[in-house]
């Protein structure tokens, strides 16, 4: 293998890793809007990959940590126009939806029949991954599953409302951070 001529570019959680066998070295670069964010070296390019990925994970979770439990408006605004052209027209349509909800309180339900998905699983799954690009731009301390697994992205969007009972009548309360980026996006529409 010419050494010199590998190199692999991957896109993680927001961030760009770039790993390479450079100046006798493999090397990796973390950036993040084109700015670089962190070096790393390691013993070949998918450990370099790794250690990247290990780098940003913790990056991550020490922001969500030291951020506490609400999300910083302005970084809720800049990190809503960074993910706008990522969405798609469902996740779009239930973004609208919560907005214009009575009170800006949805359930998952609704949330599905404004996306046009069969059923409230899909629009968890799709809800969630808008707040997963959210956290992973401006993290913030979300609730984990039971089973401790990973955060409940959902919960950077809306908090729990006081009726919500089970998952396909769980009624959602859109953050005010949230809401104010979607009126200042145009997204109120």
């Amino acid at each position: 293998m010419n050494r010199s001529r590998s190199r692999v570019r991957e896109d993680y959680r927001q961030h760009t890793i770039v790993a390479a066998w450079h100046e006798g070295k493999y090397k990796g670069r973390i950036t993040i809007d084109q700015v670089v964010v962190h070096n790393t070296e390691g013993s070949d390019i998918p450990d370099v990959i790794e250690r990247s990925r290990k780098f940003i994970d913790e990056k991550i979770e020490v922001e969500a940590r030291r951020a506490g439990t609400t999300p910083d408006e302005a970084r809720v605004l800049e990190g809503m126009r960074t993910i706008l052209p990522k969405l798609h027209d469902g996740q779009l349509a239930m973004l609208k939806a919560h907005y214009h909800a009575e009170g800006q309180e949805i359930t998952t339900t609704e949330l599905a029949d404004a996306a046009g998905y069969a059923n409230y699983s899909s629009a968890n799954l799709h809800y969630g991954i808008i707040g997963k690009l959210l956290y992973e731009l401006a993290p913030i301390k979300l609730p984990d599953y039971d089973d401790g697994s990973s955060p409940i992205y959902t919960f950077y969007l809306a908090e729990a409302a006081a009726e919500s009972d089970n998952e396909s009548n769980w009624k959602w309360k859109l953050r005010p951070e949230v809401s104010k980026a979607i009126k200042e996006l145009g997204l109120d529409a």
